[in-house]
């Protein structure tokens, strides 16, 4: 009986020492990459500042401009109420903001409904879109920018 159990057990230590062996060498998988961002802007890279595409500029400017509708009534002070609501409700659209890429200008959205009351950041040496008092973003150059009345100047 010795004699069948010898060789069963040969088997059974070399399977198990077969399967115990060291690992074989497999680097670390990477991690994944992270997620893709559905805005055109952030695949500009790093240093490059580019000028904000004219239809996400209109889009931007048309937001902002619905901020200032709800602030009209705040007349000089509406801006602080502006900044207040869009960093509460769109942080990419107010870092942009505070980036510079856009310019919020101090003064009454009730008056003139041709006064500039926010704008690209090249608008004046450039041209560009610009939100007048009327709440709807337009193309202007920069004579028409230069020209136009400016929200909270005289």
């Amino acid at each position: 009986m010795k004699t069948i159990y010898l060789p069963l057990f040969a088997f059974f230590l070399a399977l198990f020492a077969s399967g115990c062996g060291p690992a074989p060498s497999t680097p670390p998988a990477a991690p994944p990459p992270p997620p893709p961002s559905s805005d055109p802007r952030s695949k500009i890279p790093h240093g490059v500042a580019p000028a904000v595409d004219r239809a996400e500029a209109s889009v931007d400017l048309k937001e902002i401009g619905t901020y200032y509708q709800l602030h009209q009534t705040d007349g000089p002070a509406a801006r602080a109420g502006v900044l207040k609501d869009i960093q509460h409700d769109h942080p990419q659209l107010y870092r942009w903001i505070q980036e510079g890429q856009y310019v919020l200008l101090n003064g009454d959205p009730g008056q003139s409904a041709a006064a500039v009351i926010a704008y690209e950041k090249d608008a004046p040496t450039q041209g560009g879109m610009v939100l007048t008092c009327d709440f709807m973003p337009q193309r202007m150059t920069t004579q028409e920018f230069q020209a136009a009345p400016k929200a909270g100047q005289p």
